[in-house]
């Protein structure tokens, strides 16, 4: 089966306020014992699986966890296990003798043994359970898990609140989730328990992970398609947003929460007509969440792009104040920014919702129609970027990256090599307008810095005259764009 369940990470406040809740409302406590299992490698980790064994009050059961259709949507087997009263049962996988729990089993150990599997680490939580209906008509199942991790000697606390869709419309889920995230200290996760424990077992943070590519059904309608690549451009965006939101402030990871933010805004702005109405308040904490990782990147980009640039020209790099993490933190566990994401993965989820809107083929000339647009606005500024002000410089960098994540979200739509040819010139010319970006930056903020700072003024100074050549290079790549041969005809 697939089950369908929001994770959020909680504040000591909203663990506070919600603990007492669920009391009030009858929940049921019950001690949750789990043993993971995997290859010594973690070859099921890799692909996404985990297995255990969980002690539930008196019961045990044996469990099969996989990845689904997004980040919230995970295929389960689970198979209730009889033992002896006090003996922990041993593992076996014939219990998962299911056809598809089986084939996911043996794609992931290919030749390895069954034997192979050892126990990884030990997940010992205390669990309020309460299931509630809606007025909608759904049936959710509110646990709230407060407990630890104990991994390789390791302990590693746990707090979060988990609401799982057992029936009804899937709205009631969202609606809910929306709901208590707008009063803030949730924030969503999406790292599960055996992922949890698999990264307290090596001490390192989860990598940052970066968006697949997207294969579309051809014979998607638009309301289908739109929440296709809706789901796809939201599964990164919460992998980095739940981490930096739990103190995993990385550079990297900031820099691809923001390009995340960025496919999802082009996703929203370009394939609007293909979707429902999104309430201006998303967009906004969006827009808000976006930039304030951006002062965060800006900063973070003079000292790791501008500073060796300066030191090569034998140039003091000009102190500034480290950029603030705690700002990065508190922008992404924004109760308006944490709501926006749920609205948005509920319209994502919402499969049965009616496809009213444009058919498959009607659908596609669209998404020419938009890429055509881009594409002309970005090769007609190319032809004279360099004498460009800044800010419309800026503007069309924003543009390019509009065209080429569009053209990277229906790529599965037209012949590949197609696609790959038009795609060739848009990745060097996104890395030129980056570049000059950075220096356009870094000597704004030098020059308001140099007054009374010769070293800053200096620098400024030299920035500038770096920017005509680095606008030459970007309007050399930008005609580049100009001339690939598009691919939607």
């Amino acid at each position: 089966m697939t089950e369908l369940e929001l994770k959020f990470s909680l504040d000591a406040q909203a663990l506070v306020s919600l603990r007492e809740a669920l009391r009030a409302r009858g929940a049921r406590r019950v001690r949750l014992a789990a043993r993971y299992f995997d290859t010594a490698d973690a070859r099921l980790a890799e692909r996404g699986i985990s297995l255990r064994l969980r002690r539930e009050g008196g019961v045990w059961r044996q469990t099969l966890k996989a990845t689904g259709a997004s980040r919230v949507q995970r295929f389960e087997h689970e198979v209730p296990v009889r033992t002896a009263p006090g003996q922990v049962p041993a593992l076996d996988l014939e219990r998962h003798a299911d056809a598809q729990a089986q084939a996911l089993l043996r794609a992931a150990l290919g030749g390895t043994a069954p034997r192979a599997l050892v126990e990884r680490f030990v997940v010992e939580v205390d669990r309020l359970r309460l299931e509630l209906c809606t007025e909608a008509g759904s049936r959710i199942e509110i646990a709230l898990d407060t407990g630890q991790v104990l991994a390789a000697g390791r302990r590693t606390p746990i707090a979060e609140l988990e609401l799982e869709l057992k029936a009804g419309p899937v709205e009631g889920l969202f609606d809910l989730a929306q709901a208590w995230a707008a009063h803030g200290g949730l924030c969503l996760s999406t790292q599960t328990k055996s992922q949890r424990g698999e990264h307290a077992l090596s001490g390192q943070a989860p990598c940052a992970v970066r968006a697949p590519p997207l294969v579309l059904s051809a014979a998607a309608d638009g309301p289908a398609l739109w929440r296709q690549v809706l789901r796809a451009v939201l599964d990164p965006v919460l992998a980095h947003a739940g981490a930096l939101a739990e103190g995993d402030t990385d550079a990297e990871r900031v820099h691809q929460l923001r390009v995340g933010l960025r496919r999802l805004r082009t996703a929203l702005r370009e394939l609007a007509a293909l979707g429902p109405a999104i309430a201006p308040a998303w967009t906004a904490a969006l827009s808000e969440a976006f930039a304030r990782l951006g002062d965060y990147r800006d900063e973070e980009s003079m000292v790791r792009v501008v500073g060796p640039l300066l030191q090569a020209a034998a140039l003091v790099v000009p102190r500034r104040d480290p950029p603030d993490a705690a700002q990065v933190v508190l922008a992404v566990r924004a109760p308006a920014f944490q709501a926006a994401l749920v609205a948005l993965l509920g319209l994502a989820h919402a499969d049965g919702a009616p496809s009213v809107g444009l058919a498959a083929g009607a659908t596609r000339k669209h998404l020419a129609a938009r890429l055509e647009r881009l594409h002309r606005r970005v090769a007609d500024a190319g032809q004279r970027f360099r004498h460009l002000s800044l800010a419309r410089q800026h503007r069309v960098r924003k543009q390019l990256k509009r065209l080429r994540y569009l053209a990277e979200f229906v790529r599965s739509l037209w012949p590949a090599r197609a696609v790959e040819r038009y795609l060739g010139p848009l990745q060097p010319a996104q890395d030129a307008l980056g570049a000059h970006n950075d220096l356009a930056v870094a000597a704004q903020r030098f020059t308001q810095q140099g007054c009374g700072d010769t070293d800053a003024a200096a620098a400024a100074q030299f920035l500038h005259g770096q920017l005509a050549l680095s606008a030459r290079r970007g309007q050399r790549a930008l005609r580049g764009v100009g001339r690939a041969p598009r691919f939607w005809g």
